[in-house]
């Protein structure tokens, strides 16, 4: 179903983020019981607000690796900075896996960012014009569009078949319906809407400090708040999200139970 693919759609990356930064927490924290500190290898990947911040957050160690190895003796961008880009995603698509749909996902991160690095000035003079990098909404704007371009291009390693990958990726907006968004559909899915929110709150709070990342804190004084209190915040739309879902659940119970009683009237 449509709501299926879109929860698919959004929960992938997030099972990604929470299994290489897991396994990534668990190789530092052997290290420093051995007298060894690592440097971190997720920086907040999800609060960029571009491809290539995303990637400079994300797998830092497999980035630098490439970039130190590869990238930089090529020439960098002092020398053929397409070509060298162009060869270091293709073989990072190869490291990932080695079939065309791992080449074409490294090529694909390869076209947005070089796209994005020549629209750079004309980005300049919109900023410089509107001053809207000093606004909350437009950060949000752009963490949200970054993340769900990130998510387009990597639900590609699930496909072994790239003609089915675009088939699904069109899908996702020829045949969505909104409504599904507030009819209920989404809870009939397996979650609650409060495995929702702490998904959502959940992937914030993601850090090593246990405290909201300096992104959210920006965000929040922005908006004239106070980033403390924040967490409570959160708990309260948890606690509100909750009586909700109990609403919901025996308002879907009592219609059930009016099925039955009709049935056996049958």
């Amino acid at each position: 179903s449509t709501p299926l693919a879109w929860l698919g759609f959004l929960a992938y990356p997030l099972y990604l983020y929470f299994e290489f930064y897991g396994y990534s927490l668990m190789s530092r924290g052997i290290g420093r019981m051995l007298g060894y500190e690592t440097p971190d290898n997720f920086l907040h990947p999800y609060m960029s607000r571009s491809v290539s911040e995303f990637w400079r957050r994300w797998h830092i160690s497999l980035s630098t690796w490439f970039k130190d190895y590869l990238y930089i003796p090529l020439g960098g961008k002092y020398k053929h900075r397409t070509f060298n880009l162009l060869v270091v995603w293709s073989l990072t698509g190869l490291w990932h896996g080695a079939s065309w749909n791992f080449i074409v996902w490294g090529l694909l991160n390869c076209l947005v960012i070089v796209i994005s690095e020549e629209l750079e000035p004309l980005y300049a003079k919109f900023h410089g014009r509107f001053h809207l990098k000093e606004k909350a909404w437009y950060s949000a704007f752009e963490i949200l569009h970054t993340f769900c371009l990130m998510t387009l291009i990597r639900v590609l390693s699930i496909f072994t078949d790239i003609g089915s990958y675009f088939r699904h990726a069109l899908s996702l907006f020829t045949t969505f319906n909104p409504h599904v968004l507030w009819d209920g559909t989404l809870l009939q899915l397996g979650l609650t809407v409060k495995d929702y929110a702490i998904i959502g709150i959940g992937i914030n709070c993601c850090q090593e400090n246990h405290h909201f990342p300096a992104d959210i804190r920006h965000m929040a004084c922005s908006l004239g708040m106070n980033w403390q209190d924040v967490p409570g915040l959160a708990a309260n739309l948890i606690r509100s999200l909750h009586k909700m879902d109990a609403t919901l659940l025996t308002e879907k119970a009592e219609i059930m139970k009016e099925k039955r009683a009709q049935h056996l009237e049958i």
